[in-house]
C-alpha cells in the first residue's frame, strides 16, 4: 500500500480532560501532553503533565510496519515496556492524500482525553514556549520536546533568582511589573546609573471584546504569575496567559513541591542585574518608606 510518510517532527498531542483537539493559544484549551515518535513521555506522578493519568507514560508506535502500517498511541507504565502498554488511539494510514505536507488525521476521544496525531508537532508547540511544557511555573525548559534526555515532555531547570528590583517581601505582582524606584539600572561595568530599573515583566497587548456592540478594543497590561506549589517569583505571561520565553525568575523554592537544586537558586543573570535596595528604606515586611529628600513618584507597595 502506498501512503505518504510522516515528517521527522510528527507526534501525538494528548489533551487531558478535553473533548476537542482544536488547540489555539487563545481558545481556552489547556496545554497538551506532547508525545513525539521515538520517545516514552511520562507524567511525574503528580498529574501536572497528564492530569487524567498521573504517573503514566505514552508513546507512538507503528503497527504492522511491513504491511498496512497503522499509527497507535499507547498508554504505558514508566519505561514503556511492551507488556505494560495498552492502546489509547489508532489511525490507519491516510491514503487519500498524495502530497507530503500537512497530512491530516481525525481527532480521537479516549476516555477523558482527546488525542491527536500530527504530521508536524510544531503546528501546536510553536504557539507556546518550551517552558510551558515544564509542568511548573517556576521552571524553564533546557530542551525541546524532540531532544529531551529525561522522560518528561521537556528537560527543565529552576529559573534563576530575581533581580533586586523585585522586592521579595512585598506584593510580588506589583513589584514584578513595576519594580521600585529605589533599585537602579547598572551599566555594562556594573556601575549604577541614575535611572530606576524597569519592571521585570513587560506590558503585553490584550484584545477585549465589548459584548454590547461586538467591538474589539486593545489595551496594554502586565500579566504575571507569582506563585506555584512551593515557589514564588515572577513568571511573565503573554497575552494568551502562557509563559514568555526567558522571563521567569525565582524568589523562593521550597521542597517538596518545588525541586530545589543542591546548589540552591542560580544567581541573577548579568543582563537582569540592578542595584540593591538600601535596607533602611524597607520596613514593615518590605514596604517602602518615602524620603523628604526624594520626590520621585512611588508605586504604593502595600
Amino acid at each position: 500500500m502506498n501512503t505518504v510518510c510522516l515528517s521527522k517532527t510528527a507526534c501525538s498531542a494528548i489533551y487531558p480532560g478535553e473533548d476537542t483537539c482544536n488547540f489555539a493559544a487563545s481558545n481556552g484549551v489547556g496545554v497538551p501532553f506532547p508525545v513525539p515518535f521515538g520517545r516514552c513521555v511520562c507524567d511525574d506522578g503528580s498529574g501536572r503533565f497528564w492530569p487524567t493519568a498521573p504517573g503514566k507514560c505514552a508513546r507512538v508506535v507503528i503497527k504492522f510496519a511491513a504491511g498496512i502500517g497503522e499509527y497507535e498511541v499507547q498508554q504505558c507504565s514508566r519505561g514503556c515496556d511492551d507488556a505494560t502498554c495498552a492502546p489509547l488511539a489508532l489511525w490507519p494510514p491516510n491514503i487519500s492524500q498524495s502530497h507530503y505536507n500537512d497530512v491530516l488525521f481525525q481527532c480521537k476521544l479516549a476516555g477523558e482525553d482527546s488525542v491527536q496525531l500530527l504530521d508536524n508537532c510544531d503546528d501546536v508547540t510553536s504557539q507556546l514556549t518550551p517552558s510551558s511544557f515544564c509542568g511548573h511555573t517556576g521552571f524553564t525548559a533546557t530542551s525541546s520536546i524532540y531532544d529531551a534526555l529525561g522522560d518528561l515532555p521537556v528537560d527543565c531547570e529552576l529559573a534563576p533568582r530575581c533581580p533586586a528590583s523585585v522586592l521579595e517581601t512585598t506584593r510580588l505582582e506589583q513589584s514584578c511589573c513595576f519594580g521600585t524606584p529605589w533599585s537602579m539600572k547598572l551599566d555594562s561595568l556594573g556601575q549604577e546609573l541614575d535611572q530606576s530599573a524597569s519592571g521585570f515583566c513587560q506590558m503585553v497587548m490584550q484584545a477585549d471584546l465589548n459584548e454590547s456592540n461586538s467591538s474589539v478594543t486593545s489595551s496594554f497590561d502586565c500579566l504575571v504569575k507569582t506563585s506555584a506549589p512551593g515557589w514564588s517569583g515572577c513568571a511573565c505571561l503573554d497575552s494568551s496567559g502562557f509563559l514568555q520565553a526567558g522571563r521567569t525568575c525565582t524568589v523562593k523554592c521550597e521542597q517538596p513541591d518545588c525541586n530545589l537544586p543542591e546548589d540552591g537558586i542560580r544567581p541573577v543573570p548579568t543582563g537582569w542585574l540592578s542595584s540593591e535596595v538600601d535596607p533602611s528604606l524597607l520596613v514593615d515586611h518590605g514596604k517602602l518608606v518615602s524620603s523628604a529628600a526624594n520626590h520621585r513618584h512611588l508605586w504604593p507597595l502595600l
